[in-house]
């Protein structure tokens, strides 16, 4: 029973480990998504500040191109060369906060950008070169085009583009996190319900099984102490119920009396119809011994036609000799058996007191199966006592 109820709460808390370790890895993973979305919200926001501080400094670029091609001053130049470093530090920034998640959107864009502004930058640096060698006619050819225009509403459209690619990825990417993480919460509950579930079984399982087990138990005891036919105490419960009735007999200074019932004719009763009409009467005659006795007395089966009644606290031997004859009398009607035939039995009895007739069990068991084979001698279907200390002659009676 232990072992079961060991094994039943292993099992249940083995269960509730692994579940725990769900509900851990659940949280864990949801977590890990939310982080990853941050990560997302800040890369985005990186990407587009430095796109846009990219198409500030192409505007710059051009605003001191058309003042160089106006007025030829050199700090135009270096305002130029200023802007373009930081265009491609602007430019490398993209790159280096660009992660797998956008690595396949914005990657290419990114690089159709950088195209787009070193053509542009070429084409800047052929219109400069002749302004610097006195072509005024080309420059103006190239500002009256309005190439600059173009080429900025051109980087433009292309930074929208991007722009919109990271917002739609972002947004995909976040409506996955929400969906992820309210999925992840409703994985928990389920795994916390389960895993009350699991507690509630296993306790439930315990209980029964604890419950079998003491059933199994008191019906094994049960077994080893009762005559399996017909339900009286045995000859092992008969010698613990004896020596505790003497133990309680000498603590208080009382009396018991030991009688043994042996059926007459029995053998023949078997021999003529057979051993279930054997069984069957045992049963019956079993019945009857049991409304005979008082209700503190012990009636036992200990073995073949042999019954056995303890009787604690005994007065006068007159109210023996009265219960003696109630068995005797309680078979007085016969026996019927499942054919409708009938059958009668009668008994010999035979009595020995505690601690008058002997001091001990053996002795006492002794003393009454001796005072049974007299009875039967005397003409059975009675009972006999043997003689005490105060009387002179065995008391009998039928």
């Amino acid at each position: 029973m232990i072992f079961i109820r060991k094994r039943t709460l292993l099992v249940s808390s083995w269960l509730v480990t692994v579940m725990l370790l769900i509900g851990v890895a659940v949280v864990g993973h949801d977590a890990l998504t939310i982080r990853e979305a941050e990560e997302i919200e800040e890369e985005t926001s990186k990407l587009l500040l430095n796109a846009e501080q990219w198409q500030n400094h192409q505007e710059e670029i051009e605003v001191a191109f058309r003042n160089f091609m106006l007025f030829g001053s050199p700090q135009n130049l270096e305002v130029i060369a200023e802007n373009r470093q930081a265009s491609l530090e602007h430019i490398q920034g993209m790159k280096e906060v660009l992660s797998e998640a956008y690595q396949e959107e914005a990657e290419a864009q990114i690089a159709g950008l950088l195209k787009f502004a070193e053509r542009h930058q070429a084409f800047l640096d052929r219109i400069i070169a002749s302004r610097k060698a006195g072509d005024i006619s080309g420059a103006e050819r190239a500002l009256t085009a309005k190439e600059g225009d173009v080429y900025i509403n051109g980087a433009r459209l292309i930074i929208d583009a991007l722009s919109t690619t990271l917002q739609e990825k972002r947004s995909r990417y976040n409506n996955e996190v929400s969906f992820n993480v309210l999925r992840g919460s409703i994985s928990f509950a389920l795994l916390a319900l389960v895993m009350m579930a699991t507690i509630w079984i296993g306790y439930f399982i315990t209980a029964r099984t604890q419950r079998k087990n003491e059933e199994l138990t008191e019906l094994l005891a049960y077994e080893a102490t009762h005559d399996a036919l017909t339900g009286l105490p045995n000859r092992r419960y008969t010698y613990s119920h004896l020596n505790h009735a003497i133990e309680l007999a000498n603590r208080h200074k009382l009396r018991l009396a030991l009688m043994v019932i042996d059926l007459d004719g029995f053998k023949a009763i078997n021999d003529t119809h057979g051993h279930n009409a054997g069984d069957a009467v045992l049963q019956q005659v079993a019945q009857r011994f049991k409304q005979a006795p008082r209700v503190s007395d012990f009636i036992a089966r200990t073995g073949g036609d042999e019954f056995v009644l303890i009787a604690e606290n005994v007065g006068s031997t007159g109210s023996l000799q009265h219960l003696a004859q109630r068995l005797i009398e309680c078979l007085t009607e016969p026996i019927a058996l499942t054919d409708r035939s009938k059958i009668m039995v009668g008994c010999s009895i035979g009595i020995a007191i505690y601690p008058d007739h002997a001091n001990d069990i053996e002795a006492l068991f002794a003393t009454a199966d001796q005072a049974m084979y007299g009875a039967k001698e005397s003409g059975k279907n009675r009972w006999q006592m043997p003689a005490l200390a105060c009387a002179d002659t065995a008391a009998t009676g039928d």
